[in-house]
């Protein structure tokens, strides 16, 4: 049981990312019509040499299930920001690599994405909360329950 305190500061927790991820995804789909959560996997794969990644890799980066890589893939792809084909080096693993279009749209976008990533959160932290907030993140991913995969 949540003392009052710990509830209150928990529910302005989920009332603050709630609020910073809407915004963030209000601003995405307004300027690329695409979803926060479809753009961290584009944003992964982006990182990545050839702008391409093994599914399984990049599910257990971002902590998200096949299934919701699946129909998030259907999706990009759809929209011509990805392709998948077969793994080489494991026919029964899949890469996903960003099309050509899509490495010109996430360098388009970028840049206006950290712009709103600074507005909805950065500009309101001094540099020790922004120390505090990275240090709260790691230990909330530390305590998840896929924290060990």
């Amino acid at each position: 049981m949540l003392n009052a305190h710990e509830r209150e500061v928990w529910l302005r927790f989920v009332r603050a990312a709630s609020a910073v991820l809407a915004d963030l995804d209000h601003q995405l789909k307004r300027d690329a019509g695409v979803a926060h959560s479809h753009f961290l996997i584009l944003s992964r794969i982006s990182m990545e040499a050839d702008n391409e990644i093994a599914v399984a890799k990049l599910s257990e980066a971002l902590r998200y299930s096949p299934s919701r890589l699946s129909h998030a893939f259907t999706r990009l792809e759809r929209d011509r920001w990805i392709e998948r084909r077969p793994d080489p080096a494991d026919g029964r693993a899949q890469l996903v690599r960003l099309t050509d279009e899509a490495i010109e749209r996430i360098e388009w976008l970028a840049p206006r994405h950290v712009v709103e990533v600074r507005a909805r959160v950065f500009d309101h932290l001094t540099p020790d909360q922004v120390d505090q907030l990275g240090a709260i993140s790691d230990a909330l991913l530390a305590g998840s329950e896929d924290a060990a995969s």
